[in-house]
């Protein structure tokens, strides 16, 4: 049987999350979707439920965040300035 297909809409109201944040997720390949026009995608049910149980193996392994490092001191530019004799 094949499972029925969710708007964009639908899936960030399932997931509790922004469009964008659904859009995201099929860029980087984590949700699969399919192109249904030239202007819609869709996503399967049935890969949304995999997402959701966390069946669904993502290629690349996710990068660690680095802590922030502290900015260094920005060094003033030195100005030279030149003697100009008064007139």
């Amino acid at each position: 049987m094949i499972a029925p297909l969710l708007t964009r809409q639908e899936v960030a109201t399932i997931l509790n999350v922004k469009i964008r944040t659904v859009d995201k997720l099929i860029k980087r390949g984590d949700l699969p979707a399919r192109r249904v026009s030239d202007r819609k995608v869709a996503v399967s049910e049935d890969d949304l439920r995999a997402f959701l149980d966390g069946r669904l193996v993502v290629d690349q392994p996710a990068q660690a965040v680095q802590p922030a490092q502290p900015a260094q001191a920005a060094q003033q530019p030195t100005v030279r300035r030149r003697a100009v004799p008064f007139a």
